[in-house]
C-alpha cells in the first residue's frame, strides 16, 4: 500500500518542523551525550567510594533517559535514516569521540565525517533516504 497524500504532506510538514526548528544544532543528540556522560560520572563516583563497595544498588544508569532508545529511533525515522547512522554515531562511535578518519566512507571511497552531531546532521540532511554507512 503505497503512500496517500496526506501521509506525504504529513511527513513532509514533520521534516520541516524537525530539520528547521528541532534540529538546527542536532540539540536532541548533544542533550543525550550530556546525560549520557552525567551517568557515567555517577558511577565512576560510586564505583571510586569506599563506602559505597558493598551497596551494588549505586549506579547512574536511574538517571539516564529511559526513552533513550525511542528518541534514536523517531530520529532516524525523521531524517530517513535507513542506514542507522544516528545509532552507529551514539552507541559505537560515542556521540563522535570515536571517529576516526575512513572509518566511514561513501560507496566511492569518500571520508564521510561523523566527528560531531551536527556533521552526521549536514550529512543526513543532504542524503535524507539514501543507504548511510
Amino acid at each position: 500500500m503505497g503512500k496517500t497524500k496526506a501521509d506525504s504532506v504529513f511527513f513532509y510538514l514533520i521534516s520541516i518542523i524537525f530539520v528547521h526548528v528541532i534540529i538546527p544544532s542536532f540539540d536532541i543528540i548533544e542533550r543525550l551525550r550530556e546525560v549520557n556522560d552525567l551517568v557515567n560520572k555517577v558511577d565512576e563516583l560510586f564505583q571510586n567510594s569506599r563506602e559505597n563497595l558493598e551497596l551494588d544498588l549505586c549506579n547512574g544508569a536511574s538517571l539516564q533517559i529511559s526513552h533513550e532508545p525511542i528518541v534514536v529511533k523517531l530520529l532516524e525515522k525523521l531524517m530517513e535514516d535507513q542506514g542507522e547512522d544516528i545509532s552507529y554515531f551514539i552507541y559505537e562511535l560515542d556521540y563522535g569521540r570515536k571517529y576516526e578518519d575512513g572509518c566511514i566512507t561513501d560507496q566511492d571511497g569518500n571520508n564521510i565525517d561523523f566527528s560531531t552531531a551536527e556533521k552526521l546532521y549536514d550529512y543526513l540532511n543532504s542524503n535524507m533516504g539514501g543507504k548511510g554507512k
